[in-house]
């Protein structure tokens, strides 16, 4: 029955992702194959790179298609803080609004500032309306098999010889119900080094090996943290007892700490586990979700966790505004002017939404929008440029001028919606100001971004440098205009 209701539920579900028509029927077919036929394991903290290199579909509409496919209660929001030492997916059950500044990384004992732009990942789980899967319920864990997936997400997969692998890291693992003490023996290699961990709380402490130490050692399961972090126990037969201070039932076990020799594993296979967690992590950061159209329009109530913000490293702003908008809604009237302008409003959102960015907000005639990085809002400018003559008529052709910089920025909940503040928003609007008809104008940092002059030769676009003066932006700024 429940199978039946989950399938049913699924359907509709994707029916009204279908009805939005912004997805083609393979790409659809493809999602619910997916969702039907994939392991377990695939789909448990899913990244949208890892479902567009299996699907060939790209990432921006994989990211996209999980959105929507979580707003309408397909998957879940994963997010996530990355260790930057061992890569461990550190949750945040509260999404965005839950993250801080400053993290703790409670295997490799070490604290580190949280950058959205660096080590926040968002990565997905399927709705148990929709499947049923192993990862929703800790009964159904088998902490052995599944540890390595339940430290990382999808974007280090792990391959089935890996997973194998990992299976042998394990000394030792239960389950233990609240309150309760279990002592349990096992062997310890003399100059190992093993982690105990709980996994639904990502606590760990370090356990290594010393001969002059104690033969028992006794770690207390707390919320969040096990006491003692480190210890020392002498190698050979050890009898550990735990006792569970969690108020729930949890999980427990004892793992070989790769990151100081694997005792129990060939050469080969040592080998492969060094290089697999060597190779590099692409993943959907924190801000490329933010400054997605789809998240703005679909999610709201994601708001940012504190009062002071959230700092991003660096975001690409990108400005527009209409020429000549006051002498239109003079010679054509109100009602034809406005109509015009909300269709170039339009047009422009199609345009950034397209090219990855998202529209933060209208000011008047003019649009202030927001990109992960410089050269997909570079692709918006250009194409904004090409498609604009297009709105109005042959006597009321627009013409807009566009302003473009990069950098270090805040972005703070304003009126329930995203919004960003800073330095770099101020001189993003001023170098706007500075455009002729037209034109397009870039800061160095835009220009001088790895790619950047390539597109430019690419859109068959002339660069001038010129030095300016920018209203409330002290000494000379210079820039380049785009023809």
């Amino acid at each position: 029955m429940t199978t039946q209701l989950q399938t049913t539920t699924l359907a509709a579900r994707l029916n009204a992702v279908k009805d939005l028509g912004k997805f083609s029927a393979q790409v659809m077919n493809d999602f619910a194959s997916y969702l039907t036929t994939a392991p377990d394991e695939d789909l448990f903290r899913v990244s949208p790179y890892y479902y567009a290199r299996r699907t060939g579909t790209s990432v921006r509409e994989a990211t996209d298609l999980f959105l929507y496919a979580t707003h309408f209660g397909i998957l879940e929001f994963n997010w996530g803080v990355l260790c930057p030492s061992c890569h461990a997916f550190v949750t945040s059950p509260g999404g965005l609004r839950a993250i801080q500044n400053q993290e703790y990384c409670n295997h490799c004992m070490i604290g580190f500032d949280v950058s959205v732009d660096d080590n926040i990942e968002v990565a997905f789980t399927v709705a148990p309306s929709t499947r049923s899967i192993r990862f929703h319920d800790m009964e159904l864990l088998d902490f052995q098999r599944d540890w390595l997936l339940w430290f990382y997400t999808h974007s280090m997969y792990h391959a089935p010889e890996i997973r194998q692998i990992a299976v042998k890291l394990m000394v030792t693992s239960d389950k233990i119900g609240v309150d309760a003490r279990r002592t349990v023996e096992v062997d310890l290699v003399d100059g190992a080094n093993y982690f105990v961990t709980t996994p639904d709380i990502h606590a760990f402490a370090n356990l290594g090996t010393d001969p002059n130490a104690a033969s028992d050692i006794t770690f207390d399961l707390f919320d969040g943290r096990i006491v003692p972090e480190g210890a020392y126990v002498k190698p050979g037969k050890v009898k550990i007892t735990f006792r569970n201070r969690i108020g729930k039932e949890s999980v427990y076990g004892v793992i070989y700490d790769p990151r100081h020799g694997i005792p129990n594993l060939n050469d080969e296979e040592s080998a492969q586990l060094t290089a697999h967690f060597s190779q590099p992590m692409e993943f959907l950061t924190g801000k490329q979700v933010a400054t997605s159209q789809v998240f703005r329009e679909l999610f709201r109530a994601e708001s940012i966790p504190s009062d002071l913000g959230l700092a991003f490293k660096s975001v690409t702003f990108l400005f527009t505004d209409l020429k000549g908008s006051t002498a239109l809604y003079q010679r054509v009237g109100d009602i034809r002017a406005y109509e015009i302008v909300r269709k170039h409003f339009t047009l422009l959102r199609d345009i950034i939404a397209e090219c990855g960015g998202a529209v933060v907000k209208t000011m008047g005639d003019a649009v202030m929008a927001t990109f992960s990085e410089p050269l997909t809002a570079l692709q918006a400018a250009f194409v904004i440029n090409q498609q604009i003559g297009k709105i109005g008529d042959d006597h009321e052709c627009l013409i807009i001028k566009i302003g473009i910089h990069m950098g270090p920025c805040i972005a703070v909940e304003n009126s329930e919606r995203l919004d960003y503040f800073g330095q770099t928003v101020n001189l993003a609007a001023r170098v706007q100001a500075v455009a002729e008809a037209g034109e397009l104008v870039i800061t160095d940092p835009v220009y001088s971004y790895p790619g950047a002059q390539e597109l430019i030769v690419e859109a068959k676009l002339t660069s001038k440098t010129d030095s300016v003066l920018l209203r409330g932006i002290d000494g000379e700024t210079q820039v380049y205009r785009l023809m």
